[in-house]
């Protein structure tokens, strides 16, 4: 998949372009910081990760997608229209560039939407491991003064948990509601509809481990990739073409609300 010039890919060196003083040198700094001997006992409990490999092999680089680009048939379908995306570090990978290519292909205006502390750029995350820098659009406060034709909150724990506790992003997410323009979440990002006081009485989806959150905020979790209720469009995950299906419920809301 090419990316994006806004997309950087992150590239980190393995162990194996290092030699093992190195990396006892790596080990006692981090112990030292962390009060711990390297001749402890709990040497044996606590060392650190020494490469992406060693990520790989434990499983840290999460679940593997299989989603592809759809053909692109119309080059023009959303020329005018304005996305956003609302992420922080650690959004899902999969749920924010896939739609970002996906809408950047038919002529929309594609933005990434980040934290007023972030410098600049964002990572996502594949699982908890780091994958793509990601450079920002604008900041949350910039953003309020922006009208965007759809605003979508991908997931990713700790982006969620940004999102979902920063006042401006929360004025940004209930702005969109309000105005009648879309908004769209998936995964943990739909979260940020508790904080934002958009769940009671919702038919909604997210992740399962989030359907408790849901229910407890008044909304109506239902167990299925997306659904769709006026100008929310909620997904359910990741896996199996449930993120293909939300994309393509927003581009259908697109095209059919175009006035």
């Amino acid at each position: 998949m090419r990316f994006s010039s806004l997309l950087l890919l992150s590239i980190v060196g393995s162990c194996s372009a290092f030699d093992s003083k190195y990396w006892k040198e790596q080990q006692d700094q981090l112990f030292g910081s962390l009060g711990i001997r390297s001749d402890a006992p709990s040497s044996q409990v606590f060392s650190p990760v020494l490469s992406l490999s060693e990520e790989d092999t434990n499983g840290l680089d999460g679940m593997h997608y299989n989603e592809t680009q759809p053909t692109v048939k119309d080059k023009k379908e959303f020329v005018g229209k304005k996305i956003g995306f609302v992420a922080s570090h650690c959004y899902e990978e999969i749920e924010l560039v896939y739609g970002y290519l996906y809408f950047l292909r038919r002529g929309a205006t594609v933005e990434i939407i980040t934290p007023s502390w972030v410098p600049g750029k964002i990572v996502s995350c594949k699982f908890v491991r780091a994958s793509l820098w990601t450079k920002s659009s604008r900041n949350f406060d910039q953003a309020l003064n922006e009208k965007y034709d759809a605003l979508l909150v991908p997931g990713g724990v700790w982006s969620s948990t940004v999102v979902r506790t920063d006042s401006s992003a929360l004025k940004l997410i209930q702005q969109q509601k309000s105005s009648k323009r879309l908004l769209a979440t998936v995964c943990s990002g739909t979260t940020v509809l508790i904080n934002a006081g958009l769940t009671k009485g919702v038919p909604l989806t997210g992740s399962p481990s989030i359907r408790i959150d849901l229910e407890n905020a008044g909304g109506n979790y239902k167990d299925q990739p997306v659904v769709s209720i006026g100008n929310l469009i909620t997904g359910r995950s990741p896996q199996g073409r449930d993120n293909e299906l939300w994309i393509q419920e927003i581009a259908n809301w697109l095209n059919a609300n175009r006035n």
